[in-house]
């Protein structure tokens, strides 16, 4: 169960997003940055962006983010340097329980996520909770990712599966 302080935070981020997407000046932007502690140097964020607690979150330099991406952190993302993010990515590091008691409840499953450096994750991909992609690896288009992502491959698919090496 989220505790008053998670709520504050998530309810912090979504205000500060909002505010980024509805205008995306410099201003904004470093709002966005400064709630994500360990971002030293992102070199472009394309709005809108939705980031569900920015303080779970650690993100690498030089990465970029095109416009759509949604990043549901409470698990614990993971983005290493260098990263390219396409349009529409879904980044989820919590999920529910299979359990409809449990569920109805409000239980979540939490479970981090890793993106290594220099990976590329084509527009429209998906990656579940608990994935680790290895360094210098591309998850095609469109790609939902529910396993580990071998480090120099490409993936593509649902589920995602190895194309080749690259």
């Amino acid at each position: 169960m989220p505790t008053k302080q998670d709520n504050e935070q998530k309810k912090k981020m979504q205000s500060i997003c909002l505010r980024f997407n509805q205008d995306p000046n410099k201003n904004h932007l470093n709002q966005v940055l400064n709630q994500l502690i360990d971002s030293p140097n992102i070199i472009k964020i394309d709005p809108p962006i939705k980031i569900e607690m920015g303080n779970k979150l650690t993100i690498g330099e030089r990465c970029y983010f095109n416009s759509g991406v949604t990043l549901l952190d409470s698990g614990q993302i993971e983005i290493g340097n260098d990263v390219l993010i396409g349009p529409n990515v879904q980044i989820y590091s919590v999920g529910h329980a299979l359990n409809y008691n449990l569920r109805t409840q409000g239980e979540n499953i939490f479970s981090k996520v890793s993106v290594g450096s220099f990976v590329w994750i084509g527009g429209g991909s998906i990656i579940c909770p608990g994935v680790t992609i290895g360094e210098k690896s591309v998850v095609a288009a469109g790609s939902v990712v529910t396993k580990d992502v071998p480090s120099g491959t490409l993936v593509g698919g649902n589920p995602a599966r190895v194309i080749k090496e690259i």
